[in-house]
């Protein structure tokens, strides 16, 4: 089963990092980098994981009776709690995290051409081994969709709560690895008159690889930039660059 651990592996606790925080403490270059990281997680790696979970488990409900027994991944961790509706919770030993989802299925297939699925809920937790003061704990917004647009070109929306969206187009497997190009855009608002408008910048491309572990995970190729506003007038950006699969490179305001 898929994750994301080679780059949650690079990215520090950041739930107090949040547009708003200069009233409590300094902005900082490594506060506007760790900012932009983290909204690169919720809005590009995790679209991602859902859908691709999503994918997966949908070839798996049409598996036969026998069929299903037989994987590993779902069948004694899933429950239908209502018609349609899945609770399933997935446990890596060999990378120590655990996924989590609730899904909605309506009784469709997410391969089919306008179908929409409900993702009530998707998490993300683990642990690095031998460092526990960098257990991570991510999550998909609750009840974000997923809408099969293009089959002919493999395409996907990902709609994460009103201003937040992702368009993601699945390139043929190769070695059975996924491979997408991702689109994604958001908007955060503040109770103190800051927003923060991100998202990916051209091509972003999003690959599966192999790990030692047997596990798979993410790499990523791109750019994905934040900018800062306060009464509508930029105050801070943070611009990443991706390149050769997991190596960042920052260029911020401060």
């Amino acid at each position: 089963m898929k994750r994301i651990y080679a780059f949650l592996a690079l990215l520090p606790i950041v739930t107090a990092c949040e547009i708003g925080v200069s009233q409590v403490s300094p902005i900082t270059s490594h506060t506007l980098e760790n900012y932009a990281k983290k909204k690169m997680v919720e809005y590009v790696a995790l679209p991602v994981e859902a859908l691709e979970f999503a994918i997966e488990f949908d070839g798996y409900l049409k598996l036969s009776d026998l069929e299903q027994e037989a994987d590993y991944r779902f069948f004694a961790n899933t429950k239908e709690v209502e018609p349609g509706v899945y609770d399933v919770s997935y446990e890596s030993y060999n990378e120590s995290k655990i996924v989590h989802f609730v899904v909605d299925t309506k009784g469709t297939s997410i391969t089919e051409e306008g179908t929409v699925w409900k993702m009530r809920q998707f998490s993300y937790y683990g642990r690095q081994l031998l460092d526990s003061y960098n257990d991570w704990h991510f999550e998909l917004a609750d009840d974000s969709e997923l809408m099969m647009m293009s089959a002919e070109d493999s395409t996907w929306a990902v709609t994460m709560g009103k201003d937040c969206s992702a368009i993601l187009r699945m390139h043929p497997k190769r070695d059975d690895l996924y491979e997408w190009t991702v689109e994604s855009r958001g908007i955060e608002e503040s109770n103190i008159d800051i927003m923060s408008e991100f998202g990916t910048t051209g091509p972003f491309t999003v690959r599966e690889r192999h790990l030692e572990s047997n596990e798979k995970s993410n790499v990523y190729l791109g750019n994905f930039n934040v900018d800062i506003y306060r009464r509508g007038e930029p105050i801070d950006y943070c611009h990443l660059t991706v390149s050769k699969g997991m190596q960042f490179t920052a260029k911020t305001s401060r």
